[in-house]
């Protein structure tokens, strides 16, 4: 079983510290506490130009599996955004197509990294199901970019302890 809790936000932020494209474009890491408060956020720090944000509250369901045991499946969510001149359809483009190389590189390293993964404490890190979007030109005014959605099935103690509870 997993002894390690997995620390998402110190994982991701390791691999942008390294990352070439991450640093020539100036990305601006940061957490927000939900999707729906990601707006208001980008608007206080409006000073950057390019941001990487962690969701930082997972999602997460609980299964059964095959032999019995259950397993939580956290989701851990970024957005890989950049800001562009609004009307410029070029200049949009260019920034999305940035965001899209930036994200391939960082999944490439995490997949890399699921591997070793299989060795260590964080066997569980899900390599086979990563999910991303594109934004809507619409979703966040003057930002392009995306978004992407990893897994980290964990084992889940269920085990009714009777002293956690009152005769």
């Amino acid at each position: 079983m997993a002894k390690t809790e997995f620390d998402a936000v110190g994982y991701i932020t390791s691999l942008l510290e390294k990352n070439k494209l991450y640093k020539e474009h100036e990305f601006h890491f940061s957490t927000a506490p939900s999707i729906g408060d990601m707006a208001d956020m980008l608007y206080e720090s409006r000073d950057y130009a390019n941001h990487f944000v962690f969701v930082d509250t997972s999602t997460s369901n609980i299964q059964m599996q095959r032999g019995g045991g259950y397993f939580e499946n956290k989701q851990f969510t970024f957005f890989a955004l950049m800001r562009f001149e609004v009307g410029d359809e070029t200049d949009r483009m260019a920034k999305r197509t940035i965001c899209r190389e930036l994200q391939r590189q960082i999944l490439a390293r995490v997949v890399s990294d699921g591997e070793k993964f299989e060795e260590e404490d964080l066997q569980f890190f899900d390599v086979q199901n990563i999910m991303t979007q594109e934004l809507s030109d619409f979703m966040l005014n003057g930002l392009t970019g995306l978004w992407f959605i990893f897994n980290l099935p964990m084992p889940k103690d269920l085990h009714d302890d009777q002293s956690d509870w009152e005769e």
